[in-house]
C-alpha cells in the first residue's frame, strides 16, 4: 500500500488522465468510447470491454491514490480467495480447502498478477471466483429443490456479474 506509480504496470492508468487532472465519473463513458478498443470494436485483435471499463471507472474512483488502486486489488483478491474456499469447503472440508488453496498460492505468477496494476487477470480471477460462487449455489439450491426464488435470484446475478467480468476481461 506504500507503492508508487511505475511506468511497466501502470502506463495504460496514466493515459487517462493526460487530458484530465482528474477523471470524473461522467467522464467514464466517453473515456471508454475514445480512448480504449472498446470504442474501437472490429479493428483490434483483442476485446476485453470489461478490463477497460473497470480501469477508466476505477481511474474516476481511485483518481491518483496508488494506495486506492493497490488495497482494491487486495480486496479483489481477498474476496476471490475466500470464495474458492468456501466452494471447496463444501465438498472437502475447511482444513483440506485451506491446504489445497495454500498450496495453489505458492505459484509465482500470483505476484505478478496481483502486485501489478496492469494485469487483466485479476478481474478475470474475481470474475470468476464470483461466477463459480453463484453457479454452485444456483445449482445446489434447484438440485435440493429449494424453492427459494430470491436466493437463485441473487445467486444468478453474481453469476451473470461474474461471467461478464471474467469473459469482458
Amino acid at each position: 500500500l506504500k507503492a508508487d506509480w511505475g511506468m511497466t504496470d501502470d502506463h495504460m492508468v496514466m493515459h487517462y488522465f493526460v487530458d484530465n487532472p482528474k477523471v470524473s465519473l461522467l467522464e467514464v463513458p466517453k473515456i471508454i468510447m475514445e480512448k480504449t478498443e472498446v470504442g474501437n470494436f472490429g479493428n483490434t485483435t483483442i476485446n476485453r470491454p470489461f478490463y477497460y471499463s473497470g480501469r477508466v471507472l476505477e481511474s474516476a474512483l481511485w483518481q491518483r491514490e496508488v494506495p486506492l488502486w493497490y488495497l482494491a486489488r487486495i480486496m479483489m483478491f481477498f474476496v476471490s480467495v475466500a470464495l474458492f474456499w468456501i466452494l471447496l469447503e463444501r465438498w472437502i472440508g475447511f482444513f483440506y480447502g485451506g491446504i489445497f488453496i495454500f498450496f495453489v498460492l505458492l505459484a509465482s505468477y500470483w505476484a505478478w498478477i496481483w502486485g501489478y496494476l496492469g494485469p487483466a487477470e485479476n478481474y478475470a480471477m474475481f470474475g470468476s471466483a464470483l461466477y463459480l460462487y453463484g453457479f454452485f449455489n444456483v445449482v445446489s439450491r434447484l438440485k435440493n429443490d429449494v424453492r427459494d426464488k430470491k436466493g437463485i435470484l441473487i445467486h444468478s446475478l453474481v453469476l451473470l456479474l461474474g461471467s461478464l467480468i471474467a469473459i469482458g476481461s
